[in-house]
């Protein structure tokens, strides 16, 4: 059977009338005849008995039309889902940050849970790595990351730039130094965020291109745990500036600007091509204020 036939079938079923079921399925009667006879073809069962200009179901048909109540009921249910998913009344959308790209996309979700309040939103946090081959896999919607590789299957659409500095324990000797040369760093016990991070790859390329090779003394997952360790003065790290901002402002580091390299960690909006119509993403990217997203 075919749905089309089992259209015409629960039509008549209803009505019990094949001229009232043509009528509001806008075919002629024999038309609606025809395919009610294919269908008892294929199901191989009489459906309807004829009774003067009416109809009656058989057994048969009582129980094909219990199914087909429930498949009817199911399709509309799906339009309506779809139709609400089309204009965002609900429906989902899952991102994935960077722990460094975490403290910019905060009040975007804000103003989009505002925007469209039965859409849910989930964050995954990861580092750039993982974020990246979430999305490769439709895992996620889109993630936010900084220093994003190019990719052919990727889109990346500007979120932050952000200036680098070093951040240093508000004791050390540099904290009345205006700025200070990258390849200082090579001669301070250095504290980094683990392998995967966009951010270590940035300072690590950075550092690698001023001949440096700073002696790293912890690798640690969290931007908190970082700032604690370089405030017990274990070492000295190169964080994005907003980060340390509350610290320095209570006195609890120094940040010294970088004179001769100055660093900036991109943080991008990835996503992939295939997905990039997604009404739900470009909601959201609408949202977070990008204009245009790039044409596929």
């Amino acid at each position: 059977m075919n749905l089309s036939q089992l259209r015409v079938f629960f039509f008549v079923a209803r009505e019990q009338s094949f001229t009232r079921a043509a009528h509001l399925l806008n075919i002629t009667q024999p038309a609606a005849s025809t395919r009610v006879r294919e269908l008892e073809r294929d199901c191989g069962s009489r459906l309807f008995d004829r009774m003067g200009q009416g109809v009656a179901l058989t057994d048969a048909g009582e129980t094909l039309f219990g199914y087909a109540q429930r498949i009817f009921q199911l399709l509309g249910d799906a339009d309506h889902a779809l139709e609400n998913a089309r204009q965002l009344k609900s429906g989902s959308i899952r991102i994935g940050t960077g722990q460094t790209a975490a403290n910019f996309v905060s009040p975007i979700l804000q103003r989009f849970k505002k925007t469209y309040p039965g859409v849910t939103v989930r964050v995954d946090l990861g580092n750039s790595k993982k974020i990246l081959a979430d999305v490769l896999n439709f895992d996620l919607h889109l993630g936010l990351v900084a220093n994003p590789p190019a990719d052919r299957g990727l889109i990346t659409v500007p979120c932050v730039r952000e200036p680098m500095v070093l951040v240093v324990p508000i004791a050390h000797p540099w904290v009345n130094r205006g700025a200070v040369s990258l390849k200082a760093v090579h001669a301070q016990p250095f504290i980094t965020r683990e392998p995967g991070s966009g951010t270590r790859a940035l300072v690590e390329t950075a550092l690698e291109r001023v001949g440096a090779s700073p002696r790293i003394e912890m690798e640690l997952p969290l931007n908190a745990v970082i700032k604690q360790a370089v405030e017990a003065g274990i070492g000295v790290a190169i964080m994005p500036e907003s980060i340390i901002r509350e610290e320095v402002d209570a006195r609890q580091l120094a940040c010294i600007k970088i004179r001769d390299c100055p660093l900036t960690m991109e943080i991008d909006w990835v996503f992939l091509r295939d997905r990039s119509e997604a009404p739900v993403l470009q909601a959201l990217l609408s949202v977070a204020h990008v204009a245009q997203v790039p044409d596929k």
